[in-house]
């Protein structure tokens, strides 16, 4: 999965990332806004659950009506509990606070136990050593979003680490795969 910001959307779409899925990072509040990302290539769109709490029913049938998946991000029991309520299948749990920035580790396994099993659940933020993606498998996640780590001189050994794990991870527990997000 390839996540960037509408600008960059087109730019997305690159020879060797066609396969990947596309997800329009972009604060989305208002159906037009998937419209518009659909326009311009997006797979998906980022819905932050805290952002648009009230609205999220809506969002969630505008994505469904056009063809889009959604990936709702959440932060706490609460919002993964509203998440669910309104049908969201596609669940991003960020370890970065949006509210003040700072990284909370540890926050993506705490939450984990309130996820939907039958749902598919990513994990985000401050991911950079393969230690954490291999917590974060153990604790259920599908995947996981990688973002600044992918421009540091690690990302290129983090992912062949991630991409080792994953071909040699039995058959019956999930593998986390990587997901670059430009951050």
């Amino acid at each position: 999965m390839l996540s960037v910001s509408s600008p960059s959307l087109q730019a997305g779409r690159s020879a060797e990332a066609a396969a990947l899925p596309i997800v329009a990072k972009d604060l989305m509040i208002d159906p037009i806004q998937i419209a518009q990302a659909i326009s311009q290539g997006a797979d998906a769109v980022l819905l932050v659950a805290s952002a648009v709490a009230d609205d999220l029913p809506a969002l969630l049938d505008a994505c469904t009506l056009m063809g889009c998946e959604a990936m709702v991000e959440v932060h706490t029991r609460d919002e993964i509990y509203l998440a669910e309520e309104c049908g969201a299948s596609l669940f991003l749990v960020n370890e970065r606070d949006r509210a003040t920035g700072r990284l909370v580790l540890g926050h993506a396994s705490a939450l984990s136990p309130a996820l939907p099993p039958d749902a598919t659940c990513l994990a985000c933020g401050g991911i950079q050593r393969i230690d954490q993606v291999r917590a974060l498998r153990r604790a259920g996640y599908d995947g996981v979003v990688l973002g600044r780590v992918l421009a540091g001189p690690d990302g290129d050994n983090l992912l062949a680490q991630i991409a080792a794990d994953s071909e040699a991870a039995p058959s019956s527990s999930p593998s986390p795969s990587p997901s670059p997000s430009p951050s």
